[in-house]
């Protein structure tokens, strides 16, 4: 009889065989998209967020810099995202 292991790598193991193999590829190439406007509010929170920390112990010399460049990244993909919709369309 073999013995049985309880160690957790070997529970997981054991769990991710006996599922679906086609199911979890499928899980793994969903991944949600998010909205631009999520993206803008998130990232002008955690750059607020970052600005009310303490300077010398929480923010480095380059974080605030960072973080603002890529919110205007966003801004920018958001502005070239948006199509322009004919005259036409509203008569």
């Amino acid at each position: 009889m073999k013995p049985i292991v309880l160690d957790e790598v070997a529970i997981i193991e054991e769990i991710l065989h006996q599922s679906d193999p086609s199911s979890s590829e499928k899980s793994d190439a969903e991944i949600e998209k998010i909205p631009h406007s999520v993206a803008l509010k998130k990232c002008s929170s955690l750059i607020q967020y970052v600005e009310q920390q303490d300077p010398e112990k929480f923010v480095k010399d380059q974080d605030l810099p960072q973080l603002r460049s890529l919110l205007r990244r966003i801004r920018l993909n958001v502005s070239q995202s948006k199509k322009q919709q004919k005259v036409t369309d509203f008569f």
